[in-house]
């Protein structure tokens, strides 16, 4: 997501011009609750190190994990780091089971899949499978999208993905000054508590490391006040250089602590994205 480094007001709403899923199902998703996301959070080694700050997960980013020379020119976040942002120090921006899982990369053939409670049909778990396979042989699970469950698996958060532009939202959301108010920016879009929490802390990672960067793509006017242009693109799948900053230093934290994005769960992002990219999934959890 783009970073700026001003306060914002509420976020201005802006819908996909496409809907990804339909508008009775939205409303079935949106209504619907996850009963387990507790242990969720424990099986990522996310639970909240003082609860006192008001958050439920912790910054999948803190502390980051050391690495060789040697290691760090192997993985791109650490090389990028160092090469390109002048790190002194040789690490992987986000802690040790974030760069495990980000080792695994696409040999990693996890996935997140929804059991609805027979007798609460509003209520459903959240369970994560080494393959596909292993879900459809357990009864009851759906695939709810690629890779392990996070922070936004829940179906709240997918009705969010599949139904606004959170390009310029998250960016709205992300201008404002505080780590606990990016939080609330980001529940008022219509995120879960826990999924906000996620976004707010790459929100504040990225702000932190790219703003170099950002300013010399975007200017700034673009930084403070966000910019259309922001995302212009050279080649399909390319990306511009704040783009590519955010991607690399804070989306191996995103994608560990979130789950759920909108590629690995079936939905064509804002960002021109190789068709490759995008993983099919149906999302047919009523039938």
């Amino acid at each position: 997501m783009l970073t700026a480094v001003t306060a914002c007001s509420d976020p201005e709403q802006r819908l996909l011009a496409s809907p990804a899923l339909e508008p009775a199902l939205l409303e079935r998703l949106a209504e619907s609750e996850a009963s387990d996301l507790a242990a969720v959070l424990a099986e990522l080694q996310l639970e909240a190190d003082d609860a006192a700050t008001g958050f439920q997960t912790a910054d999948p980013y803190r502390p980051p994990t050391p690495l060789r020379d040697a290691e760090c020119t192997e993985l791109a976040p650490c090389r990028y780091g160092r090469d390109v942002l002048g790190w002194r120090e040789t690490v992987f921006p986000g802690r040790q089971t974030v760069l495990e899982s980000w080792r695994r990369g696409v040999m990693d053939t996890a996935v997140c899949g929804v059991q609805f409670a027979d007798d609460a049909p509003h209520e459903y778990r959240l369970t994560t499978f080494p393959d596909v396979t292993a879900l459809e042989d357990a009864p009851g699970y759906r695939l709810t999208h690629h890779g392990a469950c996070g922070t936004c698996s829940t179906l709240q958060d997918l009705a969010v993905y599949a139904t606004l532009d959170l390009t310029h939202m998250a960016a709205q959301c992300a201008r404002r000054l505080t780590l606990g108010s990016e939080k609330v920016c980001m529940q008022a879009i219509g995120f879960s508590e826990a999924c906000a929490e996620s976004w707010a802390y790459n929100a504040r990672h990225t702000r932190s490391h790219c703003a170099r960067i950002c300013l010399g793509v975007l200017g700034w006017r673009g930084v403070l006040f966000g910019s259309e242009g922001a995302l212009l693109q050279g080649e399909q799948g390319s990306l511009n250089a704040c783009l590519e900053c955010d991607e690399l230093i804070s989306g191996p934290g995103f994608q560990y602590s979130a789950g759920r994005t909108r590629r690995n769960s079936g939905i064509v992002s804002e960002i021109d994205r190789l068709e490759a990219a995008v993983r099919e999934v149906r999302h047919d959890y009523f039938d």
